[in-house]
């Protein structure tokens, strides 16, 4: 299903599809704590059980009808105490 390349510079370049986990969050965690995470990467799930939202907020979605997906990015231009800024800017 996304098999493509994409014409940018990082964001997307490396994909893993889901047909359903939990949350793509978790996902994106789990391989970021195996350092097998690429910066840019996107974690898409087709359906996801448990999504989480913002300040333990439920993100909740029906099968095959939102976008639900994370980006993996460790922003090294910005200091840890202003990287929830960037949160809020692309939100």
């Amino acid at each position: 299903m996304y098999n493509i390349s994409p014409n940018t510079l990082f964001i997307g370049q490396k994909v893993q599809y889901l047909d359903h986990c939990t949350s793509t969050n978790v996902e994106a965690y789990k391989l970021t704590s195996k350092n097998k995470a690429m910066e840019g990467e996107l974690v898409i799930c087709q359906h996801q059980s448990q999504g989480r939202g913002q300040v333990g907020n439920v993100w909740e979605s029906e099968p095959e009808k939102n976008l639900t997906f994370s980006v993996i990015l460790s922003p090294k231009f910005l200091r840890i105490t202003d990287q929830f800024d960037l949160s809020i800017a692309v939100s």
